[in-house]
């Protein structure tokens, strides 16, 4: 905005000097404009014009090219689906997914929890402990992980030494058991 309103102001000014026939050659006009703005640069790291030209302006000590303002974008990460496949034409599984997180064999997604490995020397010993601990997404979540990673990913593992194989089955809710209830013993 600063520099906005800067080169206004220089610009009024130099066609004030024009129009009152001081300086009848622009290019000159420009390159006195120029000196005084390196000079003032120069002296005092911040950039200040004389009351004559278009008052005072600070702005931090930069470099002239620096002055124009850029929007600064931060790129989020983001999760891509990708429905089809430039070479086969077929959907791509989502590496980022596959990475982070684990489908248990009845349709459950698990991930770690976030900052487990970070910065351990100042976290208590309680919250170590918590973070050692996996976390499950909820329903929502798994759909749209399993929308975002193929068949081969969906379809269950069986695994030599696999850590995970107590939770791979989830027998005491209806839907996912897959062995029959036990009967209660009959009364007598």
């Amino acid at each position: 905005m600063m520099i906005r309103s800067f080169v206004f102001q220089g610009l009024r000014k130099a066609g004030q000097l024009m129009a009152s026939k001081t300086l009848t050659n622009p290019s000159r006009t420009v390159s006195i404009l120029a000196n005084q703005l390196q000079q003032n640069l120069t002296s005092n790291n911040t950039l200040s014009l004389s009351p004559s030209l278009c008052g005072t302006v600070p702005v931090k000590p930069l470099n002239l090219l620096s002055r124009i303002p850029t929007p600064v974008m931060f790129e989020q990460r983001r999760t891509l689906l990708n429905k089809y496949s430039l070479y086969t034409g077929r959907r791509v599984t989502n590496e980022e997914v596959v990475k982070r997180f684990f489908r248990l064999n009845w349709g459950m997604w698990i991930r770690v929890k976030a900052g487990r490995e970070k910065r351990l020397w100042r976290k208590t010993g309680k919250n170590r402990k918590r973070l050692r601990y996996h976390v499950m997404c909820n329903a929502t979540q798994c759909t749209l992980l399993d929308k975002m990673v193929t068949k081969f990913w969906r379809r269950e593992r069986f695994l030599v030494n696999d850590p995970y194989a107590p939770y791979h089955k989830r027998e005491n809710f209806v839907y996912t058991r897959k062995a029959p209830l036990d009967l209660p013993p009959p009364r007598q």
